[in-house]
């Protein structure tokens, strides 16, 4: 009854194009999801990897991109010369270059100074710096040394009604990149997963053809989106929009950006 179901829906031709769709989405999806970064060619990663061996490592956050791209493309899991050009740049007072080296892999001592800063962040009433701190904490197994209660609270203040998350209490309206950073150090703090916050995400998003893409302020629209994948994908995203963002990766990979290179193989990873 089933197959015979089928084929009657098949027989409009209309139909027949809606299902096939459909269905190609899901597999495509489906496909992504096993064989993450199967978009990019062999020649597309020898051009990245090019372009980054090229790439002078300026500062702590520039470092971390060049050597995480150039790990993922090559499979390497060494960091010892990527750590090393990070401590030329680093600074105890950057919770930014606490994160990017504890996010490498780096093996990096909390000092008192850093542990400060790391709490600083956390207190900060604000969905970046909290991100990062939390993550810092977490990745670096150190996080009975801190203070979470103010972060949470931050956290529960920041939340409006439809679930999306302001960047600062002070600010007017939210966007795609505070919603998801929010909603990355909710789970990082142990918090409940609200499947809302993952609706009010997705709707910041902007289809274009069978592309979805999502942009905030100071944030081009494949950091943006490589960011909402990356959180949505823990919160359950559903194959039609893991197959639209898959659509708009496809269209960026002629990135020749350090960050850009890193969020497009990140983004890669999470379909």
């Amino acid at each position: 009854k089933t197959a015979a179901q089928i084929l009657k829906i098949m027989e409009s031709a209309t139909s027949r194009s809606i299902f096939l769709g459909l269905l190609c989405a899901i597999l495509y999806a489906s496909e992504a999801i096993q064989q993450p970064g199967s978009y990019l060619q062999s020649s597309d990663k020898a051009r990245m990897k090019d372009f980054l061996l090229g790439t002078s490592k300026t500062s702590t956050a520039q470092s971390f991109f060049v050597s995480s791209s150039l790990m993922k493309l090559t499979g390497s899991t060494d960091t010892k010369s990527a750590c090393k050009s990070i401590s030329s740049t680093f600074s105890d007072d950057s919770i930014e270059d606490i994160y990017y080296s504890v996010k490498l892999g780096c093996k990096i001592k909390m000092t008192t100074k850093r542990i400060s800063t790391i709490q600083t962040a956390l207190d900060a009433s604000e969905a970046f710096p909290l991100y990062l701190a939390a993550s810092a904490a977490h990745l670096s197994k150190t996080a009975s040394k801190f203070k979470f209660d103010k972060a949470k609270k931050t956290l529960t203040l920041l939340k409006n009604k439809d679930g999306s998350f302001k960047a600062t209490k002070d600010s007017a309206k939210s966007d795609a990149a505070s919603t998801a950073f929010a909603m990355a150090a909710a789970s990082l703090l142990d918090m409940p997963k609200d499947k809302s916050s993952l609706a009010a995400l997705l709707k910041f998003g902007k289809k274009v053809g069978g592309e979805l893409y999502f942009t905030s302020p100071g944030r081009n629209r494949l950091a943006t989106t490589s960011l909402v994948l990356e959180v949505a994908v823990t919160y359950g995203i559903g194959e039609k929009e893991l197959a639209a963002i898959s659509s708009f990766l496809v269209a960026s990979k002629y990135v020749q950006d350090a960050e850009d290179i890193y969020n497009l193989l990140t983004a890669g990873r999470n379909r």
